[in-house]
């Protein structure tokens, strides 16, 4: 099984991209990622390496048609914040140690460096 790194300043991060996250679905009207969210938040916080994998790697997020990664907002701004959020939690997880060929191709998907 890969090692998860759920170091203080890993977890730090990972509450903020997913703050920031939550944030920007809330106010465009996506609640319903919240509790996906607060899932792999917990499972870091109580470092579940399984249930944290689980709770990343699952068709909610990266899956297909309905799947987070492929949320589209009207206002190119709004959408353009989601981009750089969601990339922002990707890039956190992965230097985390998740290590998948799906969550990969979406994040290389997204092509956006900042």
């Amino acid at each position: 099984m890969e090692s998860i790194d759920f170091s203080e300043k890993n977890l730090d991060n990972l509450s903020t991209v997913i703050d920031n996250l939550s944030s920007i679905l809330s106010e465009n009207g996506f609640y319903h990622f919240d509790k996906y969210l607060k899932k792999i938040e917990q499972t870091a916080k109580e470092n579940n390496i399984q249930g944290f994998k689980e709770s990343i790697i699952n068709n909610e997020l990266f899956g297909g048609a309905g799947a987070m990664w492929e949320i589209w907002i009207e206002d190119e701004k709004n959408q353009k914040a989601f981009e750089k959020c969601f990339c922002d939690f990707v890039d956190q997880v992965k230097s985390m140690g998740i290590d998948n060929g799906r969550v990969n191709q979406v994040r290389e998907g997204f092509n956006l460096k900042w």
